[in-house]
């Protein structure tokens, strides 16, 4: 691959500030009405944010991620998983607070909309002194 301005591969680096979260999925026989408690028939959990997947996606495409944000306590599996599939965590910072997390309701009956409620938790805080000095709004790519 031919980098602009003699940069190498090794100088190339793809920083992602963003999300991790942890998606809880209920499936149900129809969406619940107004007044109406629902027994939900399956659940699962899931790794998910739009930043974890998109680090995810960059290591499986060949890339060497950074990603910078934070993750709960409760949830350092997130942050294994993405070590597991070769994104760097040094910027991820590990926080008391809750981790970001969504729920999703899907329909088994057929419907095939969902609804989805989230909570931000620490992904509407991503940014810390850890973060590398990096900032959602940089442009950050080729080096200048």
């Amino acid at each position: 691959m031919n980098y602009p301005r003699g940069y190498s591969e090794e100088e190339m680096r793809i920083v992602n500030i963003g999300s991790i979260n942890v998606d809880h999925v209920y499936e149900v026989d129809h969406f619940v009405r107004p007044g109406e408690t629902l027994n939900s028939k399956g659940y699962q959990t899931f790794a998910g944010g739009k930043g974890f997947n998109q680090s995810i996606a960059l290591s499986r495409a060949g890339a060497a991620p950074l990603h910078a944000g934070k993750v709960g306590k409760d949830a350092g599996w997130l942050l294994k998983r993405l070590q597991q599939e070769g994104v760097d965590t040094t910027h991820v910072a590990m926080c008391e607070a809750t981790t970001g997390h969504a729920w999703r309701l899907r329909d088994l009956g057929g419907d095939p909309r969902s609804f989805d409620w989230l909570f931000q938790g620490l992904s509407g805080r991503c940014l810390t002194a850890n973060s590398g000095g990096y900032r959602p709004t940089d442009s950050v790519g080729w080096p200048a």
